[in-house]
């Protein structure tokens, strides 16, 4: 099946956003007329049922949660809602919900979404609390939301108070609430920013964006809770220009977990071991730009698609087949700040 690429970003006056690409056969991003018309929808996703990409738009108070459709050669805006926060940052979806992160105001909501992608009753408000050692940890700052496998519980990453929360996404029907499952104190100071999960095992691993580390999580086989296994740091040696840690990945297979770094502009390319549950940094490569807030594995985990925000490009690295590090960055796009990237089957 054919692929396209969504881009969101940071936009300016003249800049239109989300935009799509069509993705070659050589995997390069070929222009496509279509874009939306969103203020800052710094991240996206997509919600197959529905056919809508939903987007934050990243602003102050009222930020705004916004729900998106392709028809014909247009990107259309179908509803939007507002994310009862400060600066949207991050937006999840399953089949019947919308989950966000607002960075600003340390606020999480939950909306339900209705067959056509239009936005239902909001069903959950939580605004946390807190604050960490480092200069930019004043508040709780969450930074992401995004649903465990099975979607039965909702982890979240809380910058500003260095804690990773684990919230019971069934609820009680009877207050529309979700319940805090499990609070995860991670080391001070350290800012933990996004995670994902291993396809197989019961393996979360989390970046954290102030001390540039990837953190391991497994999940305790009695009780199910997350237990802290292992931090590594993304780089064999100290880099000589500052940086912050932005998003992770997990190939397909399994084996390899990738961070981008934003300072460095390089990916660092992990081993995991399926026996130890530990990983391993292999190599940290170049991305092909400056600033990679955010990139995207495709499907056949062949390569791999970067968000090089201050670079106003997205850049493209093969990955070798034997050791899956990515490898020669290329440039196949140009666009205003982007800073979200996901890659899906074109509608049809």
């Amino acid at each position: 099946m054919p692929l396209i690429a969504i881009t969101g970003s940071y936009t300016d006056d003249d800049s239109s956003s989300p935009k799509i690409y069509t993705v070659d056969d050589s995997g390069n991003l070929a222009p496509n007329p279509i874009s939306g018309e969103v203020s800052q929808p710094s991240h996206l996703t997509y919600c197959p049922t529905n056919k809508t990409i939903y987007a934050v738009s990243e602003t102050d108070s009222p930020g705004s949660l916004v729900a998106l459709q392709i028809r014909d050669t247009s990107l259309i805006e179908i509803d939007r809602v507002p994310s009862f926060g400060s600066f949207p940052c991050f937006v999840e979806c399953d089949n019947e919900h919308v989950y966000a992160a607002n960075y600003g105001s340390g606020d999480l909501v939950r909306y339900e979404i209705r067959p056509d992608g239009t936005f239902g009753p909001n069903t959950w408000h939580l605004t946390l609390s807190g604050d960490g050692p480092h200069a930019r940890q004043d508040s709780s700052h969450p930074h992401c939301a995004v649903l465990g496998p099975g979607g039965s519980h909702l982890y979240v990453c809380d910058l500003g108070t260095d804690e990773l929360l684990v919230f019971d996404n069934e609820g009680r029907p009877d207050v529309g609430q979700l319940g805090l499952d499990q609070v995860i104190q991670m080391e001070p100071g350290s800012g933990p920013r996004h995670l994902v999960f291993h396809p197989t095992d019961p393996v979360l691993f989390v970046v954290c964006e102030l001390s540039n580390t990837l953190e391991v999580l497994i999940a305790d086989s009695h009780s199910n809770s997350l237990i802290r296994h292992q931090s590594v740091s993304v780089f064999s040696k100290a880099p000589s220009t500052p940086n912050l840690a932005a998003a992770i990945r997990v190939h397909p297979s399994g084996e390899r977990v990738y961070v981008s770094n934003r300072g460095d502009n390089s990916l660092s390319t992990f081993r995991y071991d399926k026996s130890s549950r530990r990983c391993e940094l292999i190599q940290t490569t170049p991305c092909g730009g400056s600033d990679p807030r955010d990139f995207v594995l495709d499907p056949s985990g062949s390569s791999i698609l970067v968000a090089n925000q201050s670079s106003n490009t997205i850049s493209r690295l093969e990955l070798d087949p034997q050791t899956l590090v990515p490898q020669n960055p290329h440039v196949v796009a140009e666009l205003s700040s982007p800073t979200c990237i996901i890659l899906l089957e074109s509608p049809s």
